[in-house]
């Protein structure tokens, strides 16, 4: 999921900016990656992962994109 999402969130960089899309993905990433603990079923695991994985590329591309642009 990473390698999918991640031109996604480049283009979302561009319009909203580094630090509200850093925020909006952080905060994902905390509930997607809690939300097993309260899921009854295997099966309904398996999209909050997916979920992590695409905020995970969120993050992984706003923190690149800061170190590229000398903003580390």
């Amino acid at each position: 999921m990473i390698g999918l999402t991640a031109p996604i969130a480049g283009r979302l960089l561009e319009r909203k900016g580094r630090k509200r899309l850093l925020v909006v993905a952080l905060v994902a990433y905390g509930f997607f990656g809690t939300a097993p603990l309260w899921l009854p079923a295997l099966e309904l695991i398996v999209a909050p992962r997916v979920l992590v994985g695409v905020t995970e590329a969120a993050i992984r591309f706003l923190r690149t994109a800061g170190a590229s642009a000398g903003t580390a």
